[in-house]
This record gives structure tokens, sequence and C-alpha cells, in this order.
């Protein structure tokens, strides 16, 4: 019997996107995208995995709408962007891999994208739609 893909298992499917090796080599953190049929939305949550494969993936997050991860320069946490049921655009995060909830670390009412942290690792570069008449920031 072959095994067809068809539209009904489809959505069943889990793939994965945007992974980020940390700075040591030992550990990796990756985007998992599900479908949630029932509410008709993407799911992403972040993982975390061991590089020699010892362990199972673990779960890093858990909001359903996370994304984009970034090492910190000594690799202990994870910046991130999530789009919490609280707010309507998407923020900075930053997640310890020792454990712990995420902390928002962003503020602004616009959404944000494409962090990068600085090599000292006390700064964070981003981008930002501002309106024209603002300019850069």
């Amino acid at each position: 019997m072959k095994n067809i893909l068809t539209a009904a298992n489809f959505f069943d499917l889990k793939t994965i996107s945007d992974l980020q090796i940390a700075p040591d080599g030992k550990t990796a953190v990756y985007v998992l995208n599900e479908t949630n049929l029932e509410k008709n939305e993407k799911v992403t949550n972040l993982w975390q995995v061991a590089m020699d494969a010892g362990s199972p993936p673990r779960r890093l997050t858990s909001s359903g709408k996370d994304s984009a991860p970034r090492f910190s320069p000594d690799g202990s946490q994870v910046l991130f962007l999530s789009n919490r049921a609280e707010q309507a655009k998407a923020q900075f995060y930053t997640i310890s891999l020792q454990g712990g909830e995420a902390e928002r670390l962003s503020t602004e009412v616009i959404p944000v994208s494409a962090g990068l942290w600085s090599p000292d690792g006390k700064k964070i570069a981003f981008q930002a739609a501002v309106p024209l008449t603002e300019g850069p920031r």
C-alpha cells in the first residue's frame, strides 16, 4: 500500500525552520511549525536540541507564536520574536537556556523584526516599520 499525502493529512505535518547553532556548538534552537486545524492557525514554538543527539529535543516556548531565535554571544540566552495574545504586534523576548519564563524586552507599539545581538551582548539591533515622517531611530 502506498502512502499518499492528502489534503487531510497535509496539515498534520510538522516542519522545522530557522535552525540556529549555539556559539559553543553544543546545542541548537529551531522553530517547530505546526497547524492547529480547530483554530485555523499556524503554531510556532521554539525547541532546543543537543547537537550530539544525546537527549530528546526540549520545548523552550509554548505561546504558539514564537519565531526568529538568535543566541546571545555567550550562548546562555535566546532572543526571539513573539506575537503574544496580549498584544497585536510582534515584540522581542529573551529566554534563558537554563529554564524559566520568557521576558519581554521591547515595548514598541510598532512591530519589530530581524533582531541581532551585538558582539558583547549588551545591545540588540533590529528593524522596525516606522512612519516616514519619523525617520530612523
